[in-house]
């Protein structure tokens, strides 16, 4: 919010104004976004993680619990800012009372409180869209490390199962490089 000094030109209250509003569309887009994401990507993995890899034969099962950790934060950060968004809403209202019509507060006090708020709340959302990222992430390597794992001893045993079997007694020696070629 702006409040105009002395000397100050008189387009910049117009062109703040207009910078505080697109933050504010911006934000509101950003969160709607985010729990959305959030929500659905937790939801599904909740459902599904045990069918790509049952938890038992999982490998690296802290990754996808880490995951799920970083989408609960995520969705606590965001409503988290809502509601507080919603508190910081009530006070400026109180505040603007009491500078403009109570006059029992000064209007830097008053401008100085909302550009912390601000401040937190702009650390909220960055801090959602870290750990959102990271979340999808972590989801990402574990997904990838358990579908595309195949163990050692596994793959052995499909290799040996796809080469034809070597003739028996044969004159030419292959019998000793059976399983090298």
């Amino acid at each position: 919010m702006y409040f105009p000094k002395d000397g100050d030109d008189p387009r910049l209250g117009p062109f703040l104004h207009s910078v505080v509003e697109n933050e504010n569309v911006n934000a509101s887009a950003h969160d709607k976004v985010i729990f959305t994401l959030a929500s659905a990507a937790l939801a599904l993995s909740l459902t599904f993680s045990k069918d790509l890899a049952p938890f038992a034969s999982a490998r690296h099962l802290w990754v996808l619990l880490l995951s799920w950790a970083g989408f609960v934060a995520t969705l606590a950060a965001n409503i988290g800012g809502f509601v507080l968004s919603l508190m910081q809403a009530r006070e400026r209202k109180e505040m603007a009372y009491d500078v403009w019509r109570f006059k029992k507060r000064e209007l830097d006090e008053m401008s100085e409180r909302m550009q912390s708020d601000e401040k937190v709340l702009y650390a909220l959302n960055v801090g959602q869209g870290i750990a959102f990222l990271a979340s999808m992430l972590l989801m990402a390597l574990y997904v990838a490390d358990n579908v595309l794992h195949v163990p050692h001893a596994e793959a052995a045993e499909q290799t040996q199962q796809q080469q034809p079997p070597a003739p028996q007694g044969s004159a030419s020696g292959s019998h000793l490089f059976h399983g090298w070629l």
